[in-house]
């Protein structure tokens, strides 16, 4: 299988939840995020690494780190899928390790998160540093955006 839809995958619970090194947040959510860091720690550059499209935004980071924001999906590693993250709480109905080849192909610039509610494939090769005037920037930036609509 070389081509992969992300609709061909159904999620169930998974047994026993992988630990989270990363978060999503769908953009309406990244204030309340931004919030949350930003009242959280006082340095300039935070301990985490982040990625953002017009489809949401991935924090990298320990899983001590890692804030609690409600709905949002936590990401986790599974040894049967190196290149990917997946949500902490799901399992996949197809075998990991196809998942992750299939998915490999398509996204060479490994590692990359499966966010499923969305159906969305999220690169994080591009992942950078955060410091916390980017994320204020991106917040308000995101905050006015959906307060015109």
């Amino acid at each position: 299988m070389s081509f992969l839809q992300l609709d061909q995958i159904s999620w169930q619970a998974r047994e026993i939840p992988l630990s989270p090194v990363a978060l999503f947040v769908s953009l309406p959510q990244l204030p309340l995020l931004a919030q949350k860091l930003n009242s959280r720690f006082s340095d300039e550059i935070l301990p985490f690494r982040a990625v953002y499209s017009a489809n949401g935004f991935i924090l990298l980071g320990e899983q001590e780190q890692l804030p609690w924001v409600p709905e949002i999906r936590y990401l986790g590693l599974d040894n049967e899928a190196p290149h990917l993250l997946l949500p902490t709480n799901l399992s996949p109905s197809l075998p990991l390790a196809l998942i992750d080849r299939a998915i490999f192909t398509q996204v060479p610039d490994s590692p990359a998160a499966i966010i499923p509610g969305k159906r969305l494939l999220f690169p994080l090769a591009q992942a950078r540093s955060l410091d916390s005037k980017k994320l204020i920037a991106l917040s308000e930036k995101v905050r006015c955006n959906y307060r015109d609509r």
